[in-house]
């Protein structure tokens, strides 16, 4: 009986129950079951609901997968009628019966480490209750990043394939919504996380099908008509970000306890409320932004720390320049003249809407580049397989909106004309294109940091100037892994070099440089790092890199 083997479990451990809706999948479910299979934590069990297959899926998982079924590691219910994939996950979370819940498609697969990776996450966050990670598309594209709600709510950056949610959110938040055909992970996403602050794994955990080759739900329905949907039920989830109160000819916005007069006419629900602050208002905000993102106190008039200097920055040194270099166009005019031209990744081209591109002059491989913002970025390994109306709708979105409010008021983004650019895309023989990154002080290289496998399995390493591997680490989301230390590279010098040039006169800035096949090419320059919310290990050198900032003495 499945309840005797709950009931032998170890209590210290973390159990996972696995979600697998499935409908006439006989082609291709086996991959996904074996990557569960295969994984390097076992403690878990598959519920796999079949949704009233026609094809060989019954007969395919009772043969192969009898011993996992024998011994409960599987359980495989059929259903009489085919009713949606809401239905099919709705009952596998009626079965579950462990205290964690996964959901995996029947196209898609884990990475070994999946489930060892969210455990490990468990147990060093143990008062949150949903996580998630990246996951890498057919095409190469990597999906994921830090967690926003506003952001949320324009668009989808979690899969339901890297969401692990403890089981009791589903009574508090009710489960799949079986009115909606399309977006229904997104809407469940939404609900679960308006409340439950989620922890962001920056690593790829999963391999997404987003092959359209053959009928599913994603290219079979309208999506317009889904996205209407899930706008209207938007209105009652925006309530908790800002109300808005009727006063004559004004409307009174409250966002996070500021009180905004505007003017009705002016008032629009489809944007952004940060954008309706003025700047007197923005240190409140950006201290309340600070305190739900770190869970620490923001002092503002007596900054110490690295991650609280980064704040003030944002907020009284946001200079023209600063908006000049962190234009990804406009900064390469800036290392022509300053280093040469030479380091500059090839530009392919550059585009004011999607719509401009000529994909078919385009080379098999590149890298799709929003210029005003930060991780706005489609790598394309293989033209053929590049999902175009993805595509589309991504920069539509990026395009139309102002990175400087999105996440905690980085303003130097503020004024940046947006713009698409095509850069070459980068790889080395052995397929492992490190991205060094200088952290620099007023013209002064005092570390750097080498991020190894960024979209699968993010490590990271930290050196001083003269390349000793440093015990201390700087992570962003969660606490990064070591790997094993590599050598310095060939063009260290010229990196160090180039970085004390780029980043003269600049409290802070971080300079990244990329060695590709021995030749050198300039990355971006950042003056936000992490938008200032860097976990630091251990904790004291969040102090200490925050003594090496000297911030510039009139605040403007």
């Amino acid at each position: 009986m499945r309840g005797e083997n709950k009931r032998k479990m170890n209590k210290n451990n973390i159990y996972f129950s696995i979600i697998m809706p499935t409908y006439n999948r006989a082609f291709c479910i086996e991959k996904a079951i074996d990557s569960l299979l295969n994984q390097s934590y076992q403690n878990y069990e598959l519920i796999i609901i079949d949704d009233g297959s026609t094809d060989a899926t019954e007969q395919l998982i009772k043969t192969k997968y009898s011993k996992e079924l024998e011994n409960k590691k599987i359980l495989y219910k059929k259903l009489t009628q085919n009713k949606g994939v809401c239905n099919a996950r709705n009952i596998g979370l009626k079965l579950a019966q462990y205290d964690w819940i996964g959901y995996l498609d029947s196209d898609n697969e884990m990475l070994p480490d999946f489930l060892e990776t969210f455990k490990n996450a468990i147990s060093t966050n143990p008062n949150n209750k949903i996580f998630y990670s990246q996951f890498v598309r057919t095409d190469g594209t990597i999906v994921g990043r830090c967690f926003n709600y506003d952001s949320l709510l324009k668009g989808n950056f979690i899969d339901i394939g890297v969401f692990i949610h403890n089981k009791e959110l589903v009574k508090q938040y009710g489960n799949f919504d079986t009115k909606l055909k399309r977006l229904v992970d997104w809407d469940l996403i939404i609900r679960y996380t308006k409340k439950e602050k989620p922890v962001f794994i920056e690593k790829v955990l999963l391999n997404y099908s987003n092959d359209n080759s053959y009928k599913r739900i994603t290219n079979t329905e309208s999506y317009d008509n889904a996205l209407k949907k899930i706008n209207k039920k938007q209105k009652n989830y925006l309530k908790h970000i800002f109300s808005i109160t009727n006063q004559d000819i004004h409307k009174v916005v409250t966002l996070c306890g500021i009180k905004l007069k505007i003017k009705s006419k002016k008032l629009s629900k489809k944007k952004n409320p940060v954008l309706y602050l003025t700047e007197a208002e923005y240190p409140a905000y950006l201290k309340d932004w600070f305190y739900k993102v770190t869970g620490e106190t923001l002092n503002l008039d007596n900054p110490q720390t690295f991650n609280e200097k980064i704040q003030w920055m944002k907020l009284y040194d946001s200079t023209p320049i600063k908006t000049r270099l962190a234009d990804k166009y406009l900064v390469r005019d800036w290392v022509k003249e300053k280093i040469g031209e030479e380091y500059l990744i090839p530009l392919i081209g550059v585009w004011e809407k999607f719509e401009d591109i000529d994909f078919d002059k385009l080379p098999d491989k590149f890298v799709l580049k929003a210029n005003h913002g930060s991780g706005w970025n489609i790598i394309v390994t293989d033209k053929q397989k590049f999902d175009k109306e993805d595509a589309k709708h991504k920069f539509d979105e990026w395009l139309h909106t102002n990175f400087a409010f999105t996440a905690g008021l980085e303003l130097h983004y503020k004024d940046i004309k947006p713009l698409i650019i095509a850069e070459k895309y980068i790889e080395t023989e052995d397929c492992d294109l490190k991205d060094y990154k200088f952290l620099c002080f007023n013209g002064e290289v005092k570390y750097v940091w080498v991020d190894k496998d960024r979209y699968r399995g993010h490590k990271r390493n930290l050196y001083d100037i003269n390349w000793n591997l440093l015990p201390q680490k700087i992570s962003e989301g969660h606490v990064y892994n070591n790997f094993s230390p590599c050598p310095r590279p060939n063009n260290y010098d010229k990196m160090v070099e180039f970085s004390k040039i780029l980043s003269k006169d600049f409290p802070f800035v971080r300079v990244d440089f990329y060695e590709n096949n021995n030749n050198l090419y300039f990355g971006e320059m950042t003056f936000t790092s992490a938008t200032g919310t860097h976990i630091f290990t251990p904790e004291s050198f969040n102090l200490e890199l925050g003594k090496l900032i000297e911030l510039p003495k009139n605040k403007e």
